[in-house]
This record gives structure tokens, sequence and C-alpha cells, in this order.
């Protein structure tokens, strides 16, 4: 009796994802923790390196599939229609300005680094630049959802001078075999996911140190109340 109602869940459950293949993933209302605080321009590069995005199989939207036991895949898009470097640009920005700083989120070109440096140097006159590659981001929504996932974080000071680079990479399954929706329950805790491995890196005391300009705010409070 278990074996036939464990037969008949995975039965209704595969036929759930493959009429509901198309829940997006929203990466951009994301708001990882920051634990430093700042003022002036901060900018957010993100570069996709991904393979498939690489390669041209993968479009800079898609972030994984659902598949289906019976052989089906749908591709699945990030919620906003546009890549994913830029989505993951906003959500840090998103947590950058509540901690002072006036934050602008840029995808990148693919020029060498230097010359994209240079170009925010010139054009945007930044107290920091924070330079995110994604390495892999790759979802796969079966009865769970499989995440494999790869980042490179670098900091740079407003001459461009590299101070500290980061590295994370690793494999996560989200979700339960139970649920009556794998695809849509896959939508939340990949996302979820997201904001996790970015507070992480963020929040990693390389980067609240070479982040931080409380000092800064401080001597800058200070002359004020002197006037």
């Amino acid at each position: 009796m278990k074996s036939f109602l464990a037969v008949v869940l995975l039965s209704i459950t595969c036929f759930i994802v493959a009429c509901n293949p198309s829940w997006p993933h929203r990466y951009d209302t994301l708001r990882p923790e920051v634990m430093f605080h700042g003022f002036g321009t901060a900018i957010v590069l993100v570069r996709d390196n991904r393979s498939g995005v690489l390669d041209g199989l993968l479009t800079p939207q898609e972030v994984g599939v659902v598949e289906s036991i019976n052989g089906n895949s749908h591709a699945i898009q990030t919620a906003t229609g546009h890549a994913l470097a830029q989505d993951v640009g906003i959500s840090i920005c998103n947590s950058l300005n509540l901690k002072g700083f006036n934050c602008v989120p840029l995808v990148s070109g693919r020029a060498p680094v230097e010359d994209e440096l240079d170009y925010v140097r010139r054009n945007y006159n930044p107290v920091r630049i924070v330079f995110m590659t994604i390495e892999e981001w790759d979802v796969k929504v079966l009865l769970k959802a499989k995440l494999a996932y790869g980042f490179n974080l670098r900091i740079y000071n407003g001459r461009g001078e590299l101070r500290t680079s980061l590295n994370t990479s690793g494999k996560e399954e989200s979700g339960s075999v139970t649920a009556m929706n794998p695809a849509k329950e896959a939508s939340v805790k990949i996302p979820e996911a997201m904001n996790g491995i970015l507070s992480s890196l963020l929040s990693h005391p390389q980067v609240v140190t070479n982040m931080d300009m409380s000092q800064d705010i401080d001597a800058v409070t200070n002359r004020y109340k002197e006037h």
C-alpha cells in the first residue's frame, strides 16, 4: 500500500511539474546582509562567467531547468526578464544603499578587468568597486531543487587597487519530495539560497574591513559638529 501511494504521489508531482514549469526566480528584490557602512558612490560590477552563457547554450536570463521523469525539461528564467548578472548587481545595491552608499549596478562587458575598472574610475569616481563574477549558478528541479554555485568577489578601492578576493562554491538541495509543486517551491527556496550565499560573502571579515567607512563617516560628522 505504501509503495502504491508513493507511486501515485510521484505521478501527481511529475504531472504538476510538467504543467507548471515556468515559475521564474526573482533575485532583484534580495537584500543580502552587510555589516559595514559608507558614503559616496559604490559600483557593483557583475560578470556572468557561466560556461553555458559563454558558449551561447544559455541566455543570460536562464538560471536552470525544471525536469520531468518523462524527459521533458523547461528553462527557468529570471522573473525580471533581465540578465542574472543585472539582478545580482541590483540585489547587492539594495543592501549597500541601505548602508549609506550611492550604489550603481553595472553588468560587465567582458572587456579585460583592468579596462573595465579604468572605465568605472573615469566615469563614476567611486569610493569602492565591488566586482562579482558568477562562475556557476545551475538549478535543476525534479522532486527537489538541486543547486550548484560558484562566485568570486573582489573589492577594489576608489583607485582601482585590489583589496581582497574571495571564492565560494558548493552544492545544495532544497525543498521537499512531498511538495505538490516543486517548481513553485524552488522559485522561493533558490532565491533564498542566493541571498544566503551573497550575505556570507559580503559579511566576510575581509570584505567588512575593506568596505567599511565608519571612521571616514565619523570624521565628517566631527567636522560638521565643529562648525
